[in-house]
């Protein structure tokens, strides 16, 4: 029992010398690794600390880059590129690693990290499509650091591949057609298009290319129209041809096509007519002019313009309107070569008032001028002219001031004051309102103490120049200033 006891004592302490030994090793370890780490690692710490702090001579230079006018697809193969050069130096642009790169994108972001404090750079940026240089920015200089540096990409369509142009809504292109030749009664003019950038050859002759599409329809022909087809897409250069159709919709022939792109208003397209006139079918053309009034007329008054061909039959109506002075009429089927006359009416509740002078032309004519001289009684102001006030003016006379009340559509007044009631010796002209029905101030000048006489006229012409174009005159105003005089 004794014997097994020191024989476990003798064990225990052998272990316990082990155990010893291994702690004395591991705390040796751990004192050689701390002084190593306070020779060693403090320095590279402080070395660290140096190179993750920022040079006082670097700088940083960023802002955005934006595109005007068209701007390709991100999933274009291209890129933006910043280039800059010290300013003071000049020189080549050097292309610089940036710290943000661009995105191929409208307002994408860019940083350059490598700029030295307060020195100024050139920068611009340069778009690269298909390692092809597009366009650049204009110049921008800054001084380091500078950031919101806006570089702006200038891009035409023209200036881009096929596959990164983009569409941006729909714009007008518009323009003539003019024909030569004969026009068939009923023939309509149509507008057709095509993408110019297609490969395919578009022959004029072809009555419908297969790469044609109508964007404009049913055009009355004449001799010269206007057209406009507004859903162009402002990125796409287009061919552009008029072809020109009979009344049953049969191909007659075609424009030459013409480039063009919006915005564009001046597309001129001329077709030659290879239709032929038959003795059945004369040619239809135009006739017009002016009718000019001399006088006045009721604001509720027609204008009637009336054509027969010459000396033979009755007139029948060609154009109407409401009563206007120097308005435009036409007459849009006459026969090409037939003489024709002419004759305008003034008509009011269905009655003639005037008729202007028959005129003779043969058709196609325009500047054709019929004139009426109408006789129509308007209706006399309901109202006598009125004193505003009187001015004494010296020892001799006064100035005073009278008032014409305003006449429903009365666009100008005829005004008489006289010493007696049958002269106008101190006024007798005629005075347009500042608008149409107003009333109308004027001042005369009169002698003390005797009567004089006033009354006025109204017209609805404003260019009306003689007492013809008026309606009757008013009451008379007998009136005076100063003293009541004894008599007239």
């Amino acid at each position: 029992m004794s014997e097994y006891n020191n024989s476990i004592t003798r064990e225990d302490t052998e272990k316990e010398n082990n155990k010893k030994t291994i702690m004395y090793v591991v705390i040796a370890a751990v004192i050689a690794f701390g002084a190593a780490w306070i020779l060693f690692g403090g320095d590279h710490n402080e070395d660290k600390t140096s190179e993750s702090t920022p040079h006082h001579d670097s700088g940083n230079v960023s802002g955005i880059v934006t595109f005007d006018g068209l701007a390709p697809e991100p999933n274009d193969n291209g890129e933006i590129v910043i280039a800059v050069r010290e300013h003071a130096v000049g020189g080549v642009f050097t292309l610089v690693d940036l710290s943000a790169q661009p995105e191929l994108r409208d307002g994408a972001q860019w940083a350059w990290d490598g700029a030295t404090d307060d020195r100024a750079y050139d920068v611009k940026a340069t778009l690269m499509i298909d390692d092809v240089e597009v366009t650049s920015s204009p110049i921008v200089t800054v001084t380091a650091p500078s950031s919101s540096v806006e570089l702006v990409l200038t891009v035409n369509w023209t200036n881009l591949p096929d596959a990164s142009i983009s569409s941006s809504g729909n714009k007008t292109i518009a323009g003539t057609t003019a024909v030569s030749g004969y026009i068939p009664t009923g023939a309509t003019i149509s507008v057709f298009t095509a993408p110019a950038r297609d490969e395919s050859q578009i022959s004029s002759e072809e009555v419908v290319d297969p790469k044609f599409t109508p964007v404009v329809t049913g055009i009355i022909a004449k001799a010269n129209t206007s057209w406009e087809w507004d859903r162009a897409l402002s990125q796409v250069e287009y061919l552009v041809q008029a072809e020109l159709y009979d009344a049953s919709g049969n191909y007659i022939s075609s424009s030459h096509n013409v480039k063009a792109s919006v915005p564009q208003g001046n597309v001129a397209l001329a077709i030659t007519s290879s239709a032929s006139s038959t003795p059945e079918e004369p040619e239809a053309v135009g006739v017009s002019g002016t009718v000019e009034l001399n006088g006045s007329y009721k604001s509720d008054s027609e204008v009637v313009v009336e054509a027969r061909e010459n000396g033979a039959g009755g007139f029948f109506k060609v154009d109407s309107f409401p009563a206007e002075s120097k308005r435009n009429w036409e007459y849009k089927g006459a026969k090409n070569g037939v003489p024709y006359d002419f004759r305008a009416t003034l008509k009011r509740d269905n009655n003639d008032i005037a008729t202007s002078k028959q005129h003779s032309t043969a058709a196609p004519a325009t500047g054709i001028t019929l004139k009426i001289n109408t006789d129509m009684d308007l209706d006399a102001p309901s109202q006598a002219p009125v004193i505003a006030s009187c001015s004494k003016r010296d020892d001799k006379g006064y100035d005073v001031k009278l008032t014409f009340p305003g006449v429903t559509g009365a666009k100008s007044y005829w005004l008489q004051v006289g010493k007696s009631s049958s002269s106008a010796d101190r006024l007798n002209e005629s005075e347009q309102p500042d608008s149409t029905g107003e009333s109308v101030h004027v001042k005369v000048k009169i002698d003390k103490d005797r009567y004089y006489y006033t009354r006025y006229a109204q017209s609805i012409c404003s260019d009306c120049t003689t007492q013809d174009s008026y309606s009757d005159f008013s009451k008379k105003l007998k009136f005076y200033c100063g003293e009541e005089p004894d008599d007239d």
